[in-house]
């Protein structure tokens, strides 16, 4: 399907696709990401507070996360930094245990809060993967299923995250955040993706695809294509 469409956008960077040749007419555009303007977040920490942010999110759809997000915070706890839980609207922030050095919020938008996240402890689905991929922030991923399993493998590969299994030990976690707080090369794998993720272009590139796709249906050679039995230009997302 891929190959026979007029033109094929490709919402994740060429370096994280993986794919080794992919056709002229597919195009990587990056990440398209509605650009809302949102309040700038506000840390619930004194301003003096200079301790590294991990920000832990598992999405925004149910997956029986609460237990791996507990095992998480079970691991940050002996950690000396700041912890910001994103439940999801699907589970209550009530739901998950708070502390001095943890805030719990159902909702605050990844643009707003990722700039100033140290690590981000994710499902590794697409969206938060890309989103702290764009922030420039290393990861810890543990997948629950779909297609985060491979989207983590591919970040661990780039030297952007590290990907552990959904059933990790408590000690394992902490062990791997630990890392991702320190290490010098996990912090450049993500910045290598953020360049990368800029380089693409986003949404204007996008448009520009589409419009080029819209042109070349309005031309002489493709007009009135019902009557001459050409098929009209066809452009796929994926």
């Amino acid at each position: 399907m891929a190959r026979r469409a007029d033109r094929t956008l490709v919402t994740v960077p060429a370096a994280f696709d993986g794919w080794p040749q992919p056709p002229a007419n597919v195009v990587h555009v990056g990440p398209i990401a509605e650009e809302a303007a949102h309040p700038p977040w506000v840390p619930p920490c004194p301003a003096d507070d200079r301790r590294p942010l991990v920000v832990v999110t598992f999405g925004t759809t149910y997956m029986h996360q609460e237990h791996v997000v507990r095992r998480v915070l079970g691991a940050l706890r002996e950690l000396d930094a700041r912890v910001l839980v994103l439940t999801g609207l699907e589970l209550g922030p009530s739901e998950l245990p708070a502390g001095p050095s943890v805030c719990v919020e159902a909702y605050i938008p990844h643009a707003a809060v990722l700039p100033h996240a140290a690590v981000v402890v994710s499902h590794a689905g697409m969206g938060s993967l890309l989103e702290a991929f764009r922030a420039g922030v290393a990861g810890v991923c543990i997948p629950l299923g779909r297609d985060q399993a491979d989207n983590a493998a591919a970040a661990a590969e780039r030297g952007a995250a590290i990907a552990l299994p959904a059933d990790a030990p408590v000690d394992h976690i902490r062990a791997a955040i630990s890392r991702a707080l320190t290490s010098p090369s996990l912090r450049n794998g993500a910045r290598q993706m953020a360049t990368a993720i800029a380089a693409c272009g986003g949404a204007p590139a996008a448009a520009g695809q589409v419009e080029q796709v819209a042109r070349g249906s309005a031309s002489p050679a493709s007009a009135g294509a019902g009557a001459s039995g050409c098929a009209p230009p066809i452009l796929t997302v994926s």
